[in-house]
């Protein structure tokens, strides 16, 4: 296997004769490089991501690096007390940059997310309405997490950001909202993210689905870590959990009143208490891909 290659980076170069683990042969020549048996080596440098995978996407917010065509940073934060910002990256592998938040949080000082940047490229950041945030560093500089990786946590209270274009896009089409959520903090909105306005209604939550009428399906909460996806083929709305279907429903395709979609509410006041990590939305007819969606997110976050 080439040095270079992207599965495999640990290497031993041989001294002696050894018993051959790369070929038939009985041995391999003293000095071959040869892969490390026995260990789990894999590419610490980013190459794809789902955005790669699965393109098309129109917008996308995570707190890992999802496209490699993306080059920005994931989120913008903001400190506590003194209200400094700082745009946050991905380390090398994609993943959060987490000592970047540790090193401005100074190790006692929340931070919170002012920005979450659409990774698509398409502009649709979504941005804090408060002065600040859902919080992602604590207040003794610990970073909030959920399932042992970075994550955001909403209040219950006013944390919401805010994306000013977004909403029209779901405009009579099928889509596909993907989010990885979960731990409710004890209020009764473990998720919520949708529009503001009344009918047409647009409203994503942990225990219910609006498109267009109030609450169009409802299901037994669903408040652990886990993939949430909602979508809509045709006339037919069906919510999964986890690649399980919850519920499903028949409603017309709709224009929806340009109100704004906002990440950590929905309506006037059903503000989320939960943790958040990724959102993707697909305004386009997924079906084939939804799966497929849904195990990269799996495998990644839970």
């Amino acid at each position: 296997m080439p040095i270079n290659s992207p599965d495999i980076f640990c290497y031993e170069i041989k001294v002696e004769p050894v018993a051959s683990i790369a070929s038939n042969d009985k041995y391999d020549a003293i000095g071959d490089i040869l892969p490390i048996a026995g260990t789990n080596c894999k590419s610490s440098v980013f190459t794809t991501g789902i955005l790669d995978d699965y393109p098309g996407a129109t917008a996308a917010y995570s707190l890992r690096r999802l496209s490699s065509s993306w080059t920005g940073p994931a989120i913008r934060v903001k400190r506590q007390t003194t209200l400094d910002e700082l745009d946050i990256g991905f380390k090398e592998n994609g993943d959060l940059d987490e000592q970047a938040l540790a090193d401005f949080s100074g190790g006692e000082k929340a931070l919170f997310v002012n920005i979450l940047y659409d990774q698509t490229g398409n502009g649709f950041d979504a941005v804090s309405v408060q002065a600040i945030g859902p919080r992602i560093v604590n207040s003794d500089g610990s970073i909030v997490l959920l399932g042992n990786k970075v994550s955001m946590v909403f209040d219950g209270v006013n944390d919401e950001t805010l994306s000013t274009d977004l909403l029209t896009e779901f405009d009579n089409t099928d889509f596909l909202v993907n989010v990885v959520y979960g731990e409710s903090t004890g209020g009764t909105n473990a998720f919520s993210i949708g529009s503001t306005g009344t009918v047409p209604r647009l409203y994503f939550q942990h225990d219910r689905w609006s498109y267009n009428s109030l609450n169009t399906m409802t299901w037994t909460d669903v408040t652990a870590q886990n993939v949430m996806q909602y979508q809509v083929n045709g006339d037919t709305q069906e919510a999964f959990s986890d690649n399980v279907t919850l519920a499903t429903a028949t409603e017309a395709q709709v224009d929806f009143t340009p109100t704004g979609f906002l990440l950590g509410r929905t309506g006037t006041s059903n503000y989320m208490d939960g943790k958040l990590q990724e959102v993707i939305i697909y305004t386009s007819n997924e079906v084939e891909n939804r799966i497929g969606i849904y195990e990269n997110m799996n495998s990644y976050w839970l």
